[in-house]
């Protein structure tokens, strides 16, 4: 199967899709810096950078991509898809129209369920309806795949003339992680990725029953840390500043996630091969 990358990123989606067995032929991202690691990585890809610019790329099997959430966000305006960012969820919307893939899927905050009182959720739904998908869309958390980072976020897997997305995210008997009992479990640290606020406190000295007890110093996470909490290898983004990393390692999807989502698509393609 081949894909191409919409708000690329630093290429979570497309390691994870490749990491399912899909081959990336096109990327397209606007940030300079993020642009920087997807050519480290992905130096024969072809790269396209404004959404608003692209037309008809080549086809592909899947779409992929995570519009922007500031207008989305419970920490933002939330001014939702009127706003200038999240609007930009039309322009991905023209594109699949456009190239018609068999399947896309679609990355945002959980904030889009509420989002205008669920009328901008609608919306995305509905446009895609119209399109001729089929949709389905379920909050998965990071820290159930993997990773040590509570993150939860909407995905939304779309298919082309069939239900296939249904059986995508909902098969609960096949799935390989534990959703149900994930929700207990403490994350390794309590820091996400997407704050990377924690302040780098001094330890405290306190008296309990004549005995000293010294709480330890919470630091900031390195972006190798980071890295580790998405999913990403080591070092992918030692390319930029730490500060950049920091940005961009905030801004990324899963790869743990986008790899499961990635292969149940491919399984569901070969089980379509198979009857045929």
């Amino acid at each position: 199967m081949t894909f191409g990358s919409l708000f690329a990123g630093i290429g979570g989606f497309d390691l994870g899709l490749e990491r399912a067995g899909m081959t990336c032929l096109w990327q397209c991202e606007i940030d300079k810096y993020a642009n920087q690691i997807l050519k480290k990585h992905w130096p024969e890809v072809k790269k396209y950078e404004d959404i608003k610019q692209l037309t008809n790329p080549e086809p592909v099997d899947l779409i992929c991509g995570g519009f922007p959430c500031q207008d989305l966000s419970l920490a933002g305006k939330r001014t939702g898809l009127a706003g200038e960012r999240s609007g930009l969820f039309f322009e991905l919307a023209r594109i699949i129209n456009e190239a018609r893939p068999r399947w896309i899927i679609l990355e945002n905050v959980p904030g889009l369920l509420s989002s205008k009182g669920g009328e901008d959720m609608q919306t995305v739904c509905e446009t895609l309806v119209e399109f001729g998908y089929s949709v389905a869309y379920r909050v998965l958390d990071s820290q159930n795949f993997g990773v040590a980072q509570r993150r939860r976020r909407m995905y939304i897997v779309g298919s082309l003339g069939n239900s296939g997305c249904v059986k995508v995210l909902f098969e609960p008997e096949s799935l390989s992680v534990d959703l149900s009992k994930g929700k207990r479990k403490k994350c390794a640290d309590a820091n996400t990725v997407g704050s990377l606020t924690a302040r780098d406190y001094k330890g405290i000295g306190s008296t309990i029953d004549d005995k000293i007890v010294t709480i330890p110093k919470i630091r900031r996470l390195t972006p190798v840390e980071c890295e580790r909490l998405q999913g990403f290898p080591d070092g992918w983004t030692d390319c930029l500043s730490d500060t950049q990393r920091y940005k961009t390692l905030g801004n990324a999807v899963t790869v743990n996630v986008i790899e499961w989502i990635g292969k149940r698509i491919a399984n569901k393609m070969a089980e379509k091969c198979d009857h045929l």
